[in-house]
């Protein structure tokens, strides 16, 4: 009976940890769902940026840059208009996207993207991905560690066995048990955050090989 009480207990508490992760894996799901965007949606927010720093820099004239900005507004608001070509198609590379810009706006449109190439364009699509990725599961991680902290809150008196090699040791409580648990996600969670850090770094003016003598900034 001891034994199987013990049992009991051990398997209270893998259950109670998995459903704080259940929970949070969960959560994160909803969010990406929710959040995620394609690479249509960040090809736009990239010519947005591009546009802008190429009239500051002079790259790209103010009276060109002003039609630009109308050909991408009209392309990314076709993008979530039903009915339109570009919403059947989605496009999700820059070379797909393009004409559609050019339609609108001459060929001359392309001159925003003085100083970058497909390349480079391609690397920021995919680090953005990510990043949108890193950040869920972070989201993700912080709540399964605070159902794991709120958990312990409660049961600060709760005794339970602590074993070491499978065999019983000595009694501790369930509160000092648990945030052993947080403190692993909290490591983890710390390296996510270097990798972000690195992650977040944007490849745009890299272009194809070398760079170029753009002053892109």
């Amino acid at each position: 009976m001891e034994q199987m009480r013990h049992a009991w207990k051990t398997a209270a508490i893998a259950g109670a940890v998995a459903s704080a992760l259940a929970c949070g894996r969960a959560w994160g799901a909803d969010k990406k769902r929710g959040e995620e965007h394609d690479n249509l949606y960040l090809l736009g927010e990239m010519n947005k940026a591009s546009l802008v720093m190429t009239v500051e820099q002079g790259i790209v004239p103010k009276d060109l840059g002003k039609k630009i900005v109308v050909a991408v507004d009209q392309v990314i608001r076709d993008g979530e208009t039903p009915g339109t070509d570009a919403y059947r198609r989605r496009p999700g590379d820059y070379l797909q996207l393009e004409p559609y810009i050019v339609r609108l706006a001459s060929p001359d449109a392309t001159h925003m993207h003085s100083g970058c190439s497909r390349q480079d364009i391609l690397a920021t699509t995919r680090r953005l991905t990510e990043r949108e990725h890193m950040l869920a599961f972070l989201d993700s991680l912080n709540l399964a560690r605070g159902r794991v902290l709120a958990l312990a809150e409660k049961n600060v008196g709760t005794i339970v066995p602590a074993y070491t090699n499978g065999v019983q040791a000595q009694p501790t409580t369930y509160a000092h048990y648990l945030p052993g648990f947080a403190a692993a996600f909290e490591r983890d969670a710390e390296r996510l955050k270097q990798a972000y850090a690195r992650l977040n770094m944007s490849p745009l003016g890299g272009a194809a090989l070398g760079t170029s003598s753009f002053p892109v900034n």
